[in-house]
């Protein structure tokens, strides 16, 4: 049996990046999620429901900080940077 990939998402709390991150949740019988969510109030009332959730790694830091980006990195197979994209709503 192979063993389930990991996937690092940012973004996971916004938009396009939080219907990424609901449909790997979907696939946890083939992946493990870890996402790099910016601790706002907001932020937190979107993710903190899946804190607990089995096979979800919620790392609360920033993507400017360059250690909070290397937390989610390691030991990812997968890497979605959803939370570098800008929507195009804010044209």
């Amino acid at each position: 049996m192979t063993r389930k990939k990991t996937v690092f998402l940012t973004g996971a709390s916004g938009n396009m990046g939080h219907e990424g991150f609901k449909q790997l949740l979907e696939r946890r019988d083939k992946f493990n999620i870890v996402t790099l969510v910016l601790p706002t109030a907001k932020d937190k009332q979107i993710m903190s429901r899946y804190e607990n959730e089995k096979g979800v790694k919620i790392i609360w830091g920033d993507l400017t900080n360059y250690q909070d980006v290397l937390k989610g990195v390691n030991g990812a197979d997968y890497i979605l940077h959803v939370g570098g994209m800008v929507s195009p709503v804010a044209d």
